[in-house]
């Protein structure tokens, strides 16, 4: 009998342990909530993980493992902890819910359907029904080959200073024109648009987006425009794309300028999850006798921060610009800082604070040109369904140059309302 006396006497130490072990499971739990309510999931994730070994196979510990995971973009991960819920739990809403949403980021649309169509075939009375209807619609939509939006807008607002000008009305001891001394004017807009995606095998997208906007100004009608863009993207494996982009802008019914533009952007796979993205581009100013076209070069990164809530983005340009009398290259070092946040369901709250600093000699005057210009923006959106989408922006923007004829600032307050269409 004597053999069974370690076996016995490790029974009751691993069942003394298991008790000790379910009993910190709340507190734990409780603390990894609390990170995550405050938005740091990475490091709820770190916490939860180093118990792993403990706690693995409780289905509270497991869905928040994987919860923490998601929301720190590490889907991968997430799937692990689900699939061990998964098989003690195959009927639990909440295991199925998130393993549709792990699919549905790691793109494997097929079993992110599978889930969801057994979710609501399991669960008809439960909390998941609508929000699991409304991610099968989305899916769905996605899985077809070829999709068209288009939209019509229209936007009403003020403008401070509509041609972006000094406030001083002499420079050099000239008096200058009124087109050139800041001019407040309402303004209108008008917008319509439409984007074409055709899906190529299972890791190809082709992309053709068109937007045509014209803005008018009763007070200031010598800044008059209608902008076009047109742009093609191809969007690649191994997290690459690329885009061309054309538009053109006519400023008092006069074709202004035209420019072209190809980007390459790259998806990193640090933790960070940085963007990087590669611009060369075409400035010409028209019409043909006005010869001051731009080479332009750029260089930049979009750092997620917040668990991807917030953006800061870096870039490095320069326009290469060809004069008659002499060219001259203008460098650019930019700044912004990104918030988004959701309040009420159906609002979405976007803050842009972006700083723009060159330098460079100017060619008419023959003087070292330096500017400062920052940039505060809010935009609230308001979307009561997939068909309508009304904003609230407002912008300033405060310009400081040492030549004080570029000394400028400028607020703009806007309301504008979109109709979507979708096939």
């Amino acid at each position: 009998m004597f053999r069974f006396v370690p076996v016995l006497l490790i029974t009751l130490m691993m069942g003394g342990y298991l008790q000790q072990a379910t009993a910190q499971v709340p507190g734990l739990l409780a603390q990894a909530r609390q990170l995550m309510a405050d938005g740091k999931h990475s490091d709820a994730y770190t916490l939860l993980v180093s118990h792993e070994h403990q706690y693995a196979g409780q289905l509270a510990y497991d869905v928040l493992l994987a919860q923490s995971a998601l929301n720190s973009r590490q889907a991968n991960l997430a799937l692990f902890s689900l699939e061990r819920a998964r098989i003690q739990h195959p009927a639990q809403a909440q295991v199925m819910w998130l393993m549709a949403n792990t699919y549905a980021v790691l793109g494997h649309d097929q079993n992110a359907i599978r889930e969801l169509n057994l979710l609501l075939k399991q669960s008809t009375a439960s909390r998941y029904v609508q929000p699991a209807n409304r991610l099968l619609e989305q899916l769905q939509q996605r899985q077809k080959r070829t999709s068209l939006q288009a939209y019509l807008g229209v936007q009403l607002g003020n403008d401070s200073n509509a041609n972006s000008a000094t406030a001083s009305s002499i420079f050099l001891g000239f008096e200058l024109s009124d087109t050139s001394t800041e001019t407040a004017s309402i303004y209108e807009q008008a917008v319509a648009g439409a984007k074409w995606i055709q899906r190529v095998g299972s890791k190809h997208r082709l992309m053709t987006a068109l937007d045509l906007r014209r803005n008018q100004y009763p007070d200031a009608e010598f800044v008059n425009n209608d902008k076009r863009q047109l742009q093609l993207a191809w969007q690649l494996p191994q997290r690459y794309q690329v885009v061309w982009q054309q538009s053109q802008t006519e400023v008092a019914d006069k074709l202004n300028n035209q420019a072209r533009h190809l980007y390459l952007v790259l998806h990193g796979q640090h933790w960070v999850k940085p963007l990087y993205f590669i611009r060369r581009g075409e400035l010409e100013y028209l019409p043909e006798q006005s010869t001051k076209d731009a080479d332009v070069y750029q260089l930049g990164m979009q750092l997620p921060l917040n668990n991807g809530r917030d953006q800061l983005v870096f870039s490095l340009s320069q326009d290469r610009t060809k004069t008659i009398d002499s060219p001259y290259a203008r460098d650019y070092l930019a700044l912004q800082y990104r918030k988004k946040a959701r309040f009420m369901k159906r609002f979405t709250a976007d803050t842009s604070l972006a700083g723009l600093y060159s330098d460079y000699k100017e060619p008419y005057l023959g003087q070292t040109r330096t500017d400062n210009v920052h940039i505060a923006s809010l935009r609230v959106t308001y979307v009561p369904n997939r068909q309508w989408e009304a904003a609230l922006d407002l912008s300033y923007t405060d310009a400081q140059s040492s030549i004080v004829l570029y000394d400028y600032d400028r607020l703009t307050v806007g309301m504008s309302i979109k109709r979507y269409f979708a096939r």
